[in-house]
Parts: C-alpha cells; sequence; structure tokens
C-alpha cells in the first residue's frame, strides 16, 4: 500500500503521490481508497499508462467524472452507468465500503474454490470498519450501525495489539464504546497523518508484536499533545479573528486564513469556531501562492455542493455534506469568501443557523440507576444520526462540590443532589474560565453515562447546558 503525503503531495490521488507510489509500487492494478472520485486527470494518465484503476470512495463526484475501470461510490446514482457499482441507502465511508469489497472477494474466491479463502475471518477486521467509520462521522443507521456494534465487541473482547497498547495509553476504561473511539483513540491514529506520516498508525494496527505496539502508542501519544497545542494555538488566533469580523447578519459561512498555520490541524480548529460561531466554517492556510484547508459544516448546509458551486474560484476541492477540503490560490479567497456566502444566503434558511439542543424527556434525580442506565445502553452504539438521548432535570439545590480538570483546569467535574437523593458527578468539557454558578433551583440538560472502574458501575452525567433560577 502507498499512503500519500498530505504536506508534499497534497491530498489524494494527486499526480505527484501517483508517480510516487509508482516508483516504489509498481502496480498493474491501482486501488484508490477514499478518494479519486474527482480526479479525471489522474485516472486519465493511469488508463493512458497501461494501468487498471478502481476507485473506492464516499466523496462527492466531480460534474465530470473520471473513468476509472470500477467505481465505487454511495454517491454515483446514474443507473444506467455500467462502470458503476451502487449503494443504496445510508453513506458508508471508505471503510465500509472496503469492508464490502472484501466481503465480495471472500465470497467469489470461496465459490471459486481458490486457495486460502476459506480460511480467511472476515470477522477478524471488523474492529478496524468500526474505527473508520465512527472517526470519519457518518450516520450510524442501517448498515453502519451494524458493523459499528460487531466492531465494538471484537475491540473490547479481543483487541488487537496495537488497540489494546492505545487504549492503555489513552487511560481509556472498558468498556471502549463511539465516545472513547471519538475522542481518545481516533485523535491518536489522526495525529500521526496531522503532524507528520500516517505510517506510524498504519504499522501500530497491522503488528502482532506488544512490544513494537507499545512503542508506536507511546510515539502517537506524544504526536497528539503535540498536537493539541499547536491546535490550541490556532485556535486561539482563529478565535479573535472570527469575533472581531464576525457579522451575524452577513457572515453565514466563515472563511479565515493566516500564512504559517499547520495545515495538518485546521479542520480541527473549524470544528471548533463551528461550535463557537454556529457557522459553516474554511480554515485556510500556506506559506506561497497557494493555501490550503478544511471546513466544517452545521446541519442543513451541505459543504460540499457549496464548494462545488464555487469551484471556477478552486484549484481543487473535495469532501461531503459535513467537511471538505480544498485548495485556493491567495488572490481567489476574498472573492471565494463572498462567493460562499452568497451561495448560503441561497440555500441556509436562518432557523438553520441557531442551534438547537433537542430534549428527549424530563426526568427526576432519583430515575437515574443503573437500571435506567441499562435501558439506555440498549439503544448503543450512539453517534451521528443516532444521538445519545438527552434529558433534563429541573430544581436541583445546589452544586455540592467540585474540581478543575484537565491542561489548564479547562474541565469541570462537579456534584449534584435534589436534597434527596445521594450526590450525582456531571462532567463538563470545556467549560473553561465561566464561573461555577453556586446558587440553588438548578436545572441541567445531560447524557447519562455508565462509567466503570475496578468493576464498580456508576452513573454520570455529561453536561450539555446548565442553567439557574436567574437563567444564568
Amino acid at each position: 500500500f502507498y499512503i500519500p503525503d498530505r504536506f508534499d503531495e497534497g491530498y489524494g490521488l494527486s499526480m505527484k503521490a501517483i508517480a510516487n507510489c509508482l516508483k516504489s509500487k509498481p502496480c498493474k492494478v491501482l486501488l484508490a481508497v477514499d478518494c479519486g472520485s474527482s480526479s479525471v486527470d489522474s485516472v486519465s494518465f493511469l488508463k493512458a499508462s497501461g494501468i487498471s484503476v478502481v476507485i473506492l470512495d464516499h466523496h462527492q463526484v466531480s460534474d465530470k467524472r473520471p473513468v476509472p475501470d470500477a467505481f465505487v461510490n454511495p454517491k454515483i446514482l446514474n443507473k444506467s452507468d455500467n462502470n458503476a457499482i451502487f449503494a443504496h441507502g445510508v453513506e458508508l465511508c471508505s471503510a465500509g465500503l472496503a469492508f464490502k469489497l472484501v466481503h465480495a472477494l471472500v465470497k467469489k474466491g470461496r465459490q471459486a474454490k481458490l486457495p486460502g479463502f476459506d480460511d480467511f475471518d472476515i470477522r477478524e477486521i471488523m474492529d478496524l470498519v468500526a474505527l473508520g467509520t465512527v472517526a470519519d462521522l457518518v450516520e450510524l443507521k442501517n448498515d453502519n450501525r451494524i458493523l459499528v456494534n460487531y466492531g465494538m465487541q471484537r475491540i473490547n473482547k479481543k483487541p488487537r495489539p496495537g488497540l489494546g497498547s492505545l487504549i492503555q495509553v489513552s487511560r481509556t476504561n472498558a468498556p471502549v464504546s463511539t465516545y472513547e473511539i471519538a475522542f481518545h483513540l481516533a485523535p491518536r491514529l489522526n495525529a500521526a497523518g496531522r503532524l507528520k506520516t500516517a505510517y506510524t498508525a498504519i504499522e501500530l494496527l497491522l503488528t502482532n508484536s506488544p512490544e513494537i505496539s507499545a512503542k508506536l502508542a507511546n510515539e502517537l501519544d506524544v504526536l497528539n499533545r503535540s498536537r493539541q497545542q499547536i491546535e490550541e494555538d490556532i485556535y486561539k488566533q482563529a478565535y479573535e479573528m472570527a469575533e472581531k469580523s464576525f457579522s451575524k447578519d452577513n457572515d453565514l459561512v466563515l472563511v479565515l486564513h493566516k500564512k504559517g498555520w499547520h495545515v495538518g490541524v485546521v479542520g480541527i480548529v473549524a470544528s471548533k469556531i463551528v461550535r463557537d460561531f454556529y457557522r459553516p466554517t474554511i480554515i485556510l492556510s500556506g506559506d506561497g501562492e497557494v493555501y490550503h484547508g478544511s471546513g466544517r459544516s452545521i446541519e442543513g448546509f451541505d459543504l460540499a455542493a457549496a464548494l462545488e458551486n464555487c469551484k471556477d474560484l478552486l484549484i481543487k476541492h473535495g469532501g461531503h455534506s459535513q467537511a471538505a477540503g480544498l485548495a485556493i490560490h491567495v488572490k481567489n479567497i476574498d472573492t471565494f469568501r463572498s462567493a460562499i456566502n452568497k451561495y448560503a444566503q441561497m440555500t441556509i434558511t436562518k432557523d438553520k443557523l441557531i442551534p438547537q439542543l433537542k430534549i428527549d424527556a424530563q426526568i427526576d434525580l432519583a430515575d437515574l440507576d443503573l437500571n435506567f442506565s441499562d435501558q439506555i445502553e440498549r439503544f448503543k452504539p450512539f453517534g451521528i444520526g443516532n444521538p445519545a438521548p438527552v434529558f433534563l432535570i429541573r430544581n436541583l439545590s445546589k452544586i455540592v462540590k467540585y474540581r478543575k480538570l484537565g491542561q489548564n483546569g479547562k474541565h469541570l467535574c462537579f456534584w449534584i443532589n435534589n436534597g434527596l437523593s445521594k450526590d450525582l458527578k456531571v462532567i463538563s468539557w470545556n467549560w473553561g474560565e465561566k464561573p461555577v454558578p453556586h446558587g440553588g433551583n438548578l436545572s441541567i440538560v445531560f447524557e447519562p453515562q455508565l462509567n466503570e472502574y475496578r468493576g464498580i458501575k456508576e452513573i454520570q452525567l455529561r453536561l450539555l447546558d446548565l442553567v439557574t433560577e436567574k437563567g444564568s
């Protein structure tokens, strides 16, 4: 396999990546995974060179489509195209598509009685499918829900050495859920590709050696801490930039750029700016005439479609509705900002720009026992498209005690009660420097979570919102 270097070769099936790939890995068939759906020139070059091309991807397909020998992409809907393989229903990420391809090949190999196919156990790769599906933020419905459910079972019952080491170094408590994948494991795996090369993460997932996996997991943990610091520095600058210029009525899409920002983390920064301003956000950077960047969106705004609408101003682009990447000449950034905001004015209604916290039910503190938690557990796996249920509790007497957690005390842990029940632990991530309310008559909105430590199970609450009787 060959993984393009995002800093030197760019994203996806670029001509430079192809040249380097063929130089180190000569081949007659090239399978492009998670890229290629808009790589018209690259595919034409490969086929003219006598190389068969298979594209396995879930990103936006360009108007002028590449013509590989086989095209596997759920977004292809033209049923008259005999070169396309169609996937209907909920969108699979490329890890899910790869699993489907492997499944089909194993089935065909067994039917043809080819050697080795009967011995291949497809269940052994289910953990990788779960990792990829959760990390790529596709909806956990239909096939995705099934794939993640079985993959999670394998991660918890028989983790491969690399995952076992990563779980240990990230101090992740069992059982591992989609939450731990999204916030503990995936960031460390992604840190390698964001700052250096993704090969370290690949080696970790492929090795059978506990010693090598421990070494690689520690390397990824160090890289992740470095990534967090770089990301935090850029985030502070981007936030200040956005705060100074933001117009609630005119800025439907934020486009922020600065020379020297690390392009490997701008997508994460974009996610944080979306959280703060609730606007689709694109962060760009570079050190020459061409800037690269990533964008994140809000519900109801298709970012990939917006970039396609502005394609005349871009060098290249790709992605899906909630996340996308692009390259642009610096001289075109201001024009692009105006163009994408004009497109947004035609496609976003005002109600879509107001973040909504959907509450499933109001309950009492006394309802929160282990039986209640067991009922919630049956709805898992939670994620995009199948969110964890959200509850409201009113008239809590007070915050009993609290303490700050994490670097610089950016997280808050506190305990609540209603004067009748025992104290209950609440975690608020990224609380920041906001004052801790001490008044009575609190109302909180939260997701219940089951925490298990050394065989002891207890319910804790992940805080989503909090108000006092004065509405603060």
